[in-house]
């Protein structure tokens, strides 16, 4: 690896393709797992539900996704979904709820407008110095003035969880965790008694780890909430008749339970490969390069494979996260900001199901090679 990473040429100003030279990656390398199952498994799939004609309303493959699904997460519950946008405006409504809630700072769009179409008024935390999620001292911050909050957003796989649940079950709120990254850490979601009344949102989206090509889910140990949810998604016949305000229509097809079934059979070797890109990524990066540093937990038993984040100090790399993501991409590799403090926001790196070592090597080259640049006054 060393050998490799010492004969490679370096790039210089003319050779980036942001100043006219051709790009590392002709064709771009892909956002997200995007991880697809094997053609001839997967047109047997087809082929069993087309011949059976039965589509949705919670089919015997969806039943089946379910259940295996709240096994992997240790949940007595995975009720799954149309999108993950819907997963989460379905959990937001079943917490039946008004009035603001705690994000994170970096919280997309979608998940914003999930909350809001449940009441929910989203407040952003300050972020942490090191984590993806919020700390205590955000959640303190964004508490300072204005109308008390009645509910709490984390984000598991990259942050504090632990401390985030402390603060909220202090106050009595409940609490809504965005749960799709952590499927890449070695314990997948850990129960406890604590966690019991929480509800967890993973998106199915097919740039997660585990996915169905487009689809959400919502793990719960609550029975109530359960049924709630499962009347708000309203499937006949999945369960108890509880009343509920409205219905979100959000039902997950046999085609995508088909792809989740199989994609569940496949997720242990993809965590392997995970995990190998993962190595490679943190020992090409981690040269003591001025300003750069892994961001969240490094242990692991906690990293999480999937969501590759450095955190940038824009002063001693020479380049904001922004600008390094701009370098990039006119290479075709795409990056994604994170918020951070003024000056270190952080850069979620890619993760592809076909990226290959000598992918990932070329990746930390020119994140290597757009410091020196910068250091140089290339920039």
């Amino acid at each position: 690896m060393m050998a490799r990473d010492a004969s490679a040429q370096k790039r210089r100003r003319a050779d980036w393709a942001l100043h006219g030279g051709s790009p590392r990656f002709p064709v771009a390398l892909r956002w997200g797992q995007q991880a697809f199952p094997h053609w001839a498994k997967f047109e047997a799939a087809m082929a069993d539900l087309f011949e059976r004609q039965y589509y949705t309303n919670h089919g015997p493959l969806a039943r089946r996704f379910e259940v295996r699904l709240a096994a992997l997460l240790g949940r007595r519950h995975a009720v799954c979904v149309a999108n993950d946008t819907i997963a989460m405006l379905m959990a937001a409504e079943a917490l039946d709820r008004k009035g603001p809630v705690l994000v994170p700072a970096q919280a997309g769009r979608a998940l914003l407008q999930g909350l809001a179409w449940a009441g929910l008024t989203p407040r952003r935390c300050p972020p942490a110095e090191d984590a993806v999620d919020v700390d205590r001292a955000g959640l303190d911050a964004a508490c300072a003035g204005g109308a008390p909050p009645v509910a709490v957003l984390a984000i598991a796989g990259g942050g504090p969880l632990a401390a985030v649940a402390a603060w909220a079950d202090a106050r009595g709120l409940p609490l809504l965790i965005e749960a799709s990254a952590s499927l890449g850490c070695a314990t997948v979601a850990p129960a406890s008694a604590a966690d019991a009344g929480r509800l967890r949102v993973l998106s199915l989206h097919a740039d997660e780890l585990l996915n169905t090509m487009e689809g959400g889910c919502i793990a719960t140990d609550d029975d109530a909430l359960a049924a709630r949810l499962r009347n708000i998604r309203s499937s006949y016949g999945a369960g108890p008749a509880v009343e509920v305000v409205r219905t979100s229509n959000g039902r997950i097809s046999e085609a995508q339970a088909a792809i989740g079934l199989l994609n569940l059979d496949d997720l242990p070797r993809r965590l392997v490969r995970n995990r190998e890109r993962a190595a490679i990524y943190r020992a090409g990066l981690d040269r003591g390069l001025p300003g750069l540093r892994w961001r969240g937990p490094t242990e692991p038993a906690t990293t999480n494979a999937q969501r590759l984040a450095l955190q940038i100090d824009a002063e001693a790399f020479g380049l904001p996260a922004a600008e390094l993501q701009r370098w990039l991409a006119a290479e075709g590799v795409p990056t994604r900001v994170l918020a951070g403090p003024p000056g270190r926001a952080g850069l979620l790196l890619p993760q592809n199901a076909a990226m290959s070592d000598d992918d990932v090597h070329a990746v930390c080259a020119l994140v290597r090679d757009a410091q020196a640049c910068a250091a140089a006054g290339e920039g």
